[in-house]
């Protein structure tokens, strides 16, 4: 696991640590899912979807919203993404399973305090989500 929820006053708060941007999106999304307290039933469905932004981090907010919808409006979590960049656009096919139930609903992912930093040979990201 390479994220870890963190304390926050109003709200919840993950910290994410990976090696590359991809995989700091894809560890961003099993936190969100994690934070969330996902329990999944069985079949599997598949989507498509893109998204876009002027900087990293408005992909990273589109993209965890873009799952949101999909958890909020289809009842569906994905367990694997795989990501492709095309300049601003990042494209994304998904493979997940229904949603039985969730624990705790998480309105918005939000900008607080939103900045993707490099520490060495890593990046980092707080994520704010509202709940």
């Amino acid at each position: 696991m390479s994220w870890r929820e963190i304390e926050h006053t109003a709200d919840w708060a993950i910290e994410v640590i990976a090696p590359d941007l991809d995989a700091l999106f894809l560890d961003a999304a099993a936190g969100l899912y994690g934070l969330a307290k996902c329990v999944l039933g069985d079949g599997a469905v598949e989507e498509e979807f893109e998204v876009d932004g002027p900087d990293d981090e408005a992909v990273l907010v589109a993209f965890l919203d873009e799952l949101l919808y999909f958890l909020d409006v289809h009842h569906v979590a994905f367990q694997k993404l795989d990501l492709v960049r095309d300049g601003e656009i990042l494209r994304v096919s998904a493979t997940g399973r229904p949603v039985l139930s969730i624990v705790k609903t998480i309105k918005a992912v939000t900008y607080h305090n939103l900045e993707i930093e490099q520490r060495g040979a890593e990046l980092v990201v707080t994520i704010v989500v509202d709940v």
